[in-house]
């Protein structure tokens, strides 16, 4: 007998899947559609996404858009506010089938359904502390009283939510404050879905360092401000930094520095390139929240990884990296391992991951979940 088919609540579209919550969700479809039907319905706000390449996977697609200004006026978080649609909610309460909910965001719609189904969340943050710490990297005043008021709207919503509704998390580091601050007790962990399944990092010397990274996200364009005026002033050595977002302020910090170079909004097939060419991933976090994928993304396909203790919080990798936390320290790192071969032994160290992070392991423990 089939199993019935699965709602999956998308709280952005899964395609492309170009940064950390799009490649968790488009190939966490994929794979949950080996197991039964999958019913697809996701939020489509931003230029350029959409399903595309999840077709043949989905019995069906749905596609809703998210309410404007006039959801800041609730008294539920802006992320959550905004993703409360009626014509979900009846899609959804036309059957009796398993709910799948991608993130606090779309958990809006939990109080109209029928609590006697199978619903799950799917924890990609503890969202409030994410917005608590995006307000130190902002530099915008308006933006930050936003992320100010988004955080304590948060903060209360996770306290009032259901303690016993299934969440399933990337993060044995969100797991801990999940159960320890707002008591939730039916917590399972299961790794984000990648493209990346085998560890194919090349063996030799790489050309130079690598951040790579969405600079849209003010948290990572502190950390490049950071590397570009703490740590590559003061080491001559090539540092390329790569992805969306990279405006004029992060290249004018580098006007004086040949060894800066920047490629922006790279494509799929040449961030790999990058990412397989390079000797050291320099890699901070400000935030230990979540799951860093482009650290996953550097551990598969690249050499060496230096990241701090943020990085790491949480995860199966931290000892496949080399760990810093100053200036110095990452200095130090960067010059040791920069004329380091990257060899089969340290490859083969990193076999672990691919357990840990296979698609075919999680997939199976989150369908029994479902």
């Amino acid at each position: 007998m089939q199993a019935k088919p699965l709602h999956i609540v998308c709280l952005d579209a899964p395609s492309p899947p170009d940064y950390g919550g799009a490649i968790d969700m488009h190939f966490k479809i994929i794979e949950l559609a080996k197991y039964r039907p999958v019913i697809l319905h996701y939020f489509a706000y931003k230029d350029g996404r959409n399903a595309s390449g999840l077709e043949k996977y989905c019995q069906a697609i749905h596609v809703y858009p998210r309410r404007g200004i006039s959801a800041l006026a609730s008294v539920a978080p802006y992320i959550v506010s905004s993703r409360i649609n009626k014509d979900l909610i009846e899609r959804l309460n036309a059957d009796d089938c398993p709910v799948l909910l991608e993130g606090i965001h779309c958990a809006g719609v939990l109080p109209h359904l029928d609590r006697s189904r199978r619903i799950v969340i799917r924890m990609h943050n503890d969202e409030a502390m994410y917005y608590r710490r995006l307000i130190g990297s902002e530099h915008n005043v308006a933006k930050k009283l936003y992320y100010l008021l988004e955080a304590r709207r948060l903060t209360r919503y996770q306290h009032r939510l259901e303690k016993r509704i299934p969440l399933a998390c990337v993060s044995h580091t969100d797991m801990a404050v999940l159960q320890e601050k707002y008591g939730f007790s039916n917590l399972h962990f299961i790794p984000s879905f990648t493209s990346w399944q085998r560890v194919q990092g090349r063996e030799g010397c790489g050309r130079y360092c690598l951040y790579q990274g969405n600079l849209n996200v003010p948290e990572n364009r502190e950390a490049v401000r950071w590397l570009l005026t703490e740590v590559f002033s003061r080491i001559d050595l090539p540092f390329v930094v790569a992805g969306k977002g990279i405006n004029a302020g992060l290249r004018h910090l580098a006007t004086d520095r040949a060894q800066v170079s920047f490629v922006a909004n790279p494509s799929d097939a040449t961030m790999d390139e990058l990412v397989r060419d390079a000797q050291v991933h320099v890699l901070p976090s400000l935030n230990s929240t979540g799951l860093k994928l482009k650290m996953l993304h550097a551990l598969f396909l690249g050499r060496h990884c230096v990241t701090n203790e943020a990085g790491v919080a949480g995860t199966a990798f931290r000892d496949t990296v080399t760990i810093a936390g100053t200036a110095d320290q990452y200095i130090d790192a960067i010059t040791d391992l920069f004329n380091k071969p990257f060899t089969e032994a340290d490859r083969d160290a990193r076999a672990g991951i691919a357990e840990v992070y296979s698609n075919a392991r999680n997939g199976a423990a989150l369908n029994a979940l479902l």
